[in-house]
């Protein structure tokens, strides 16, 4: 997993959230470090802030695409900054999380952002039909989301 936020503190709780369920991570403070890592270590899953100085969340989210880069991609936000979910989602990015953090929340969907992510990488590994089934649980999940993030704004 790989943690990308500009505020060290909330790498480091995410981090415990991350190692209390036994999986390994990274962190980067910006865009140009996570990228260092993203092709080094190819991780399956990246949990990223959407609100960073210079390049945003949405950016690398963007420069993920065009790279064709396979993995999961949570964002993360401490405003419900409805407008910026919704672009997240609709390039891509699997799911979203507001601060402050539901880490039973996390705790709860980390395994599956990772199996996604894990699909993504080597999709030869699960049938289509089980990804397209998965990936339209998440669809679904997310536009859920949205319309309560919508009602709440």
């Amino acid at each position: 997993v790989l943690l990308i936020d500009d505020e060290p503190e909330i790498i480091e709780l995410l981090a415990l959230v991350i190692q209390r369920k036994g999986y390994s991570f990274k962190s980067a403070l910006n865009v140009k470090d996570a990228w260092t890592i993203i092709q080094q270590d190819h991780p399956p899953l990246l949990c990223c802030d959407i609100s960073m100085p210079e390049k945003t969340g949405l950016d690398l989210l963007k420069e993920i695409k065009e790279q064709k880069y396979p993995c999961s991609m949570v964002m993360f936000t401490a405003y419900a900054e409805c407008e910026r979910l919704r672009e997240a989602l609709r390039l891509g990015a699997l799911d979203y999380m507001t601060k402050p953090f539901d880490f039973k929340t996390i705790l709860e969907r980390i395994p599956m952002w990772l199996e996604l992510g894990r699909k993504l990488q080597h999709p030869m590994d699960a049938s289509l039909a089980e990804q397209i089934s998965h990936l339209k649980d998440l669809i679904k999940y997310s536009q859920q989301e949205v319309g309560r993030q919508k009602k709440t704004a």
